[in-house]
C-alpha cells in the first residue's frame, strides 16, 4: 500500500458526506486510526478491505485507485451519453442506449443515474402532467390519477428506489431524491414523497450555507457568492410555483407583481447584467411575466416582456460553450464557471429557447396569435429561425 490509499479513502469519505468517527465506527475502530491511514502513517489489516470498500458502495479496485477494464468501460458508456445530450440526440436512441446499458451495469450508480433520468424525461415527453381545479378552492391539484398511469415514470421510480439503496456517492443521492421526489408526487405517492423529503436536511444546514460559515477570506466570499446564486434560485422556484399553484391570482396584478419581484432580485445579484446561466432562468421569468400581463389584459407591457426575454436568451445563446469565464458582479467576482458543465436542457437549444415557450404561451394567451404586434415580434425571431433552417413561415 501507498500514500494513494489513504488519500482514497478520504475522498471516499468525503464523497459519502462523513466524518472519520462515523467510519471508525462503522469499522469498529477509533477515528485516531481512520485519520493515520487518511495521512499516511498506517494501514488498516487486509481482512478490513472488502469491508471498507463495501461501505463505500465501491469494489477493491476503485478503494485503490485501479482503473479495471470494468471501470473504463463504465467511464466511456457515460461519455458517450453525455455527448448524445450536448449534441441534442433523440430521447428514443438515448434510452435505449443506456438501457442496454443499465442492463449491463446494474452496480453503476453513474449509469443508473442517468437511466433514471432518461426515463423521467422520456414519460414526461409521453405524457407530461395534468391539473384541474376545485370549485371554491383557489389551488390548482396534481391530477395524479393521470400521473398513475405512466408506466415509464413508474419504471423510473423503480430504478431510483434500487440507487438510493445501492450508492454511496452523496451527489447522485441528492439527484436522486430529488427526482424522486418529483415523481412520487406527480403519480399521486403523497406520503412517499414528503417522507423522503423529510429525511433530508433543512435550507439552515445546506452545504451551501455550512461552506460560507466555516470559511474566511477570498474562499468565504467564494462560498458567499455560490449561496447567493443558488438561493436566489431556489427562491425563484419556489415563488413561481408558489404562484402557478394559485389559481385565483393567475393573470391579476398580484401576481404581475411578484413575478417582477423574483426579476429584481435577480437584477440585485447580478447588477452588471452578466448572468451566466442565469440569462436562460431570466428569460423564462420574462416569459411568464409576458403571459401573465397578457391575461391580465396588459398587452403592450406583455410584448415589452416578450423583447426583454428575447435579449436574455440570445445573450444565453452568446455564452453558451464558450468555455470557462469569471462572473463580474460585485458580489460574485470570485467565482468561476463553466458553460460546458452548464445543465444540459432540451429547451436550451439557440431556436427553441423561445419558440418551445411561445407554444405554451398561445395556450394560455387566446387572441395572441391574430394581434398584429405578435407577428411584428416573430419578425424579430427571425435570425433564430435561419439557424434552425426554418422559415419565418414555418416558425
Amino acid at each position: 500500500m501507498d500514500f494513494q490509499f489513504g488519500k482514497n479513502i478520504r475522498k471516499f469519505r468525503r464523497r459519502a458526506g462523513v466524518t472519520q468517527g462515523t467510519l471508525g465506527n462503522a469499522l469498529g475502530l477509533s477515528a485516531q486510526a481512520i485519520s493515520r491511514w487518511e495521512s499516511g502513517g498506517g494501514y488498516p489489516d487486509m481482512q478490513l478491505i472488502p469491508a471498507i470498500a463495501n461501505y463505500f458502495g465501491i469494489t477493491i479496485d476503485e478503494l485503490f485507485g485501479y482503473n479495471s477494464d470494468q471501470s473504463l468501460r463504465i467511464a466511456e458508456i457515460c461519455n458517450q451519453y453525455d455527448d448524445m445530450e450536448r449534441n441534442r440526440t433523440s430521447l428514443e436512441t438515448m434510452l435505449e442506449f443506456i438501457r442496454l446499458a443499465a442492463e449491463e451495469f446494474p452496480a453503476s450508480d453513474e449509469i443508473m443515474i442517468r437511466y433514471a433520468n432518461a426515463l423521467y424525461e422520456a414519460g414526461w415527453q409521453e405524457r407530461g402532467v395534468r391539473a384541474y381545479n376545485v370549485e371554491d378552492s383557489v389551488y390548482a391539484f396534481n391530477d395524479s390519477e393521470y400521473g398513475k398511469q405512466n408506466e415509464i415514470w413508474q419504471d423510473a421510480i423503480s430504478v431510483l428506489n434500487n440507487l438510493l439503496m445501492q450508492t454511496g456517492d452523496t451527489a447522485i443521492r441528492e439527484q436522486a431524491v430529488c427526482l424522486l421526489v418529483y415523481l412520487y408526487r406527480n403519480t399521486g405517492q403523497y406520503e412517499e414523497a414528503t417522507m423522503l423529503a423529510c429525511q433530508q436536511p433543512t435550507l439552515a444546514s445546506s452545504r451551501e450555507l455550512l461552506l460560507l460559515q466555516g470559511t474566511d477570506g477570498e474562499e468565504r466570499a467564494r462560498f458567499a457568492g455560490e449561496a447567493l446564486i443558488s438561493l436566489t434560485r431556489i427562491f425563484s422556484d419556489v415563488l413561481s410555483m408558489t404562484l402557478s399553484g394559485r389559481v385565483d391570482l393567475h393573470g391579476t396584478p398580484i401576481y404581475i407583481q411578484k413575478i417582477q419581484g423574483i426579476i429584481e432580485l435577480y437584477l440585485l445579484i447580478y447588477e452588471d447584467g452578466v448572468f451566466g446561466y442565469a440569462h436562460y432562468e431570466l428569460c423564462e421569468l420574462y416569459l411568464t411575466l409576458a403571459r401573465a400581463q397578457w391575461a391580465g389584459g396588459f398587452k403592450q407591457e406583455a410584448f415589452e416582456s416578450l423583447d426583454l426575454a428575447l435579449i436574455q436568451a440570445r445573450k444565453f445563446d452568446a455564452m453558451k460553450d464558450v468555455g470557462e469565464y469569471q462572473y463580474t458582479a460585485s458580489l460574485l467576482n470570485e467565482i468561476h464557471d463553466n458553460t460546458y458543465a452548464w445543465p444540459v436542457d432540451r429547451k436550451t437549444k439557440r431556436t427553441e429557447t423561445l419558440s418551445e415557450s411561445w407554444q405554451i404561451s398561445e395556450e394560455l394567451c387566446p387572441g395572441l396569435k391574430a394581434d398584429e404586434r405578435f407577428r411584428k415580434w416573430k419578425r424579430k425571431t427571425k435570425y433564430h429561425c435561419k439557424q434552425k433552417g426554418k422559415s419565418e413561415q414555418d416558425a
